[in-house]
């Protein structure tokens, strides 16, 4: 789900992903088991527009939580020698656009 200001000043926006349990995969010597297990990841994210300049130039700045939950998951590709997933992050990131 995303909200966009309609005159671009800032925008928010909420991500879930839901993975069911992967029964039909062949996991050999793993400490994960015969199935890997399924997981939800929820994601937050916002960022604000600080300033535009008369010469075409934007500054935005945005954040973002990952992982929100902070859920030990690892993705398929990843099982064969479960290699987890970061835990929760805090990213920021500053654009300059012109």
């Amino acid at each position: 789900v995303r909200y966009d200001d309609p005159s671009g000043r800032f925008w928010v926006q909420y991500d879930v992903r839901h993975n069911g349990d992967q029964k039909e995969v062949d996991l050999v010597d793993n400490p994960i088991g015969d199935v890997l297990p399924s997981f939800t990841v929820h994601d937050a994210r916002a960022g604000v527009t600080l300033f535009r300049s008369d010469s075409g130039m934007t500054h935005r700045i945005a954040f973002a939580v990952t992982n929100l939950t902070n859920e030990l998951y690892a993705e398929f590709s990843n099982a064969a020698f479960f290699r987890p997933e970061p835990k929760r992050n805090f990213v920021v990131n500053y654009e300059i656009s012109f």
